[in-house]
């Protein structure tokens, strides 16, 4: 028998009967010693000075007068509940979690919980109790939602704490590291309680190959920590930034809206200015510029139009980035979502981004490029002109800037929303995988796996949804001008292919592939996300066992397993406009090549009428 890990809880109450019996902060036996009571309360006593000091500092300096206050004796939870969220306001917690989870990573079950009228009542009382203690460290106003949602953690994942020589429990606890190990999808291990600290057993050598045994049996009785073995050419998943060099390209930009004083206020006056020239350039290409002045007529000044008003998207959407912190928050919640994996190894397969990297750096530096070469070109050749005059004017100066300026916002932001994108998609990947490897071994059919993939999925589907919600309205527009802009770089290219102008027309073929290839990083990484969340089902499909199971529990499982993936692939459409898949964006593209024949025709014949116009002139002349 090997232990796995050791914790103690991050706030325990003992019972009521057993209040005179047990050490309140560690669960000791009273009998053999002198007892230490609080003269306040007269709600707790201590084995030694040192517990009494100990539960002092942390919890029960602001617990006493609570206690005091009360009419009627708390309840046992409904005092663990105020000990945690004093420890949680007041940040003086004296235990950390064996692998590394907070009170923020448990399940809540918080739509349960609200929904019953019962603990309804019950977390209202909380709320009120603490409100009404009114303790510097509580914030000004207190988040109601969020506070109630920690309550509801302890509900669901407190542990009752067992003394071999009683019958029932002497008293509850709330272990983290615990909680989290068993709503994961693991090989089951059990526990044992030394005092109040919780011991986490395996029945043989190797039972769980994520965590090394700590010591033996008869080792039990000291004091250890837990590791994780050690691979030589296995990365931590838990250590990997993702964005790396993307990332730190955002921070030391001028679009770093969350840079500390001055220059947050400087970079978002500078990102507020370079929105509203792209707003500008947008405006001025389709509205002011005559067709007649440019090279390549309508089509020309459509596409920078489109272009423009994209990068003023982007640029929103970097704004809402760096101000919000969005990249940290978003690496801390996927450490969360991988936490929750069967193996927490390195996956060579989902987990290497390099090939990723190279493909998002050349592609946004292609990007960069063409639209930089374009801007220079237009300077050098003042070929932006006002209205119809062939002469220079002020706008030609400021255009090529706010061009590089629409180019650097592509280099910024393209690559974070790809990786992220491709983040979410991978660990779906992990998860249809770790599923698919258990279905093969026969286990799915378990009522506890089957349970424990459920609420797996269930984070991975929460966090997907939030992502897609909290994205800018304005990114709704994003793909389409980008496609839009496309459109027009096709028909140019098209229709202009045998112009004098090479050097330029080359600039716009540059134009036109950089625009294919923004579509296709807006766009296909959430269609990789929409295909990974439907892959689910199929998992559960060819598994024989879970389709022919007679335990009702695992066909109820199975089912919101099924309306989960059902459900997501038809409302997560990206941005609300389109349905992304593969196949649509590949759909997409061909409507795309169809309107291009069809613009050429149209061309093509307008031409022709111009030219028989034009001899039938010639005839008339001639024969008057």
């Amino acid at each position: 028998m090997n232990t796995i890990a050791r914790e103690f809880p991050l706030a325990a109450v003992l019972s009521r009967q057993f209040q005179e019996f047990y050490c309140t902060t560690c669960f000791g036996e009273l009998s053999n010693c002198e007892v230490l009571a609080c003269d306040d309360c007269l709600e707790v006593a201590y084995c030694s000075l040192k517990c009494q000091r100990k539960d002092w500092n942390t919890v029960h300096q602001f617990e006493c007068e609570i206690l005091r206050s009360q009419n009627t004796p708390m309840t046992p939870t409904m005092r663990l509940c105020v000990r945690v969220l004093i420890q949680k306001f007041s940040g003086k917690t004296n235990c950390s979690s064996f692998n590394g989870a907070s009170i923020d990573d448990l399940e809540t079950n918080y739509k349960e919980f609200r929904s019953s009228p019962a603990h309804n009542q019950f977390l209202s009382d909380v709320l009120a109790i603490i409100s009404a203690a009114g303790y510097s460290f509580l914030p000004e106003k207190l988040d109601t939602n969020k506070t109630i949602a920690v309550i509801c953690s302890i509900l669901c994942n407190s542990f009752g704490i067992i003394d071999e020589k009683r019958v029932e429990p002497i008293g509850t606890g709330l272990y983290v590291g615990m909680a989290k190990h068993n709503h994961s999808c693991a090989a089951k291990c059990h526990v044992v309680f030394e005092k109040n600290q919780v011991i986490l057993r395996s029945p043989s050598d190797g039972y769980f190959d994520d965590f090394t045994a700590v010591n033996s049996d008869s080792e039990a009785s000291t004091s250890t920590t837990t590791t994780t073995p050690h691979h030589p050419k296995m990365l931590n998943i838990n250590d990997q930034n993702v964005f790396g060099t993307f990332q730190k390209l955002q921070k030391f930009s001028p679009f770093n809206c969350g840079a500390p004083q001055p220059f947050r206020f400087i970079f978002t006056i500078f990102t507020a200015i370079s929105a509203l020239s792209m707003l500008f350039r947008t405006y001025w290409m389709f509205w002011q510029i005559g067709s007649e002045s440019l090279e390549f007529g309508w089509a020309e000044s459509q596409l920078y139009g489109f272009i423009s008003f994209e990068s003023f998207c982007i640029t929103i959407g970097l704004y809402r980035i760096t101000s919000k912190r969005s990249l940290c928050r978003f690496t801390e919640n996927m450490q969360r979502l991988k936490s929750l994996r069967v193996s927490k190894n390195f996956h060579e397969k989902f987990d290497n981004y390099r090939t990723l990297y190279i493909r998002l750096f050349i592609a946004v530096t292609f990007n960069f490029a063409a639209f930089t070469l374009s801007a220079i070109y237009l300077v050098s050749h003042k070929m932006v002109t006002y209205g119809g005059a062939k002469s220079s004017h002020w706008y030609w100066i400021m255009d090529p800037i706010v061009a590089i300026l629409c180019g650097y916002a592509n280099f910024l932001f393209l690559p974070t929303h790809s990786l992220l994108h491709h983040q979410m998609a991978r660990e779906f990947d992990v998860f249809n995988d770790e599923m698919e490897q258990v279905s093969k071994k026969n286990m799915l059919a378990n009522r506890e796996t089957l349970r424990n993939f459920a609420n797996r999925q269930l984070k991975l589907f929460e966090f997907t949804n939030t992502m897609t919600a909290r994205m800018d309205k304005l990114m709704i527009w994003a793909p389409f001008f980008t496609l839009m802009a496309l459109l027009m770089g096709t028909y140019i290219i098209s229709v202009f292919a045998k112009t004098p102008k090479v050097l330029y027309l080359l600039c716009i073929i540059a134009l036109t592939i950089s625009t294919f290839f923004m579509s296709l990083t807006l766009l296909y990484p959430i269609a990789f996300v929409q295909e990974s969340m439907s892959k689910t089902s199929s998992i559960l499909l060819n598994d024989s066992l879970v389709q022919t199971s007679d335990d009702p529990l695992v066909y109820q499982t199975y089912r919101v397993i099924m309306d989960r993936c059902m459900y997501n692939r038809a409302c997560n459409n990206v941005l609300n406009v389109f349905t992304v898949t593969r196949k649509n964006i590949e759909r997409v593209f061909f409507v795309h090549s169809l309107v291009i024949v069809a613009m050429i025709v149209v061309h093509s014949f307008e031409v022709g009428v111009e030219d028989e116009l034009v001899l039938l002139e010639k005839i008339v002349s001639i024969g008057g």
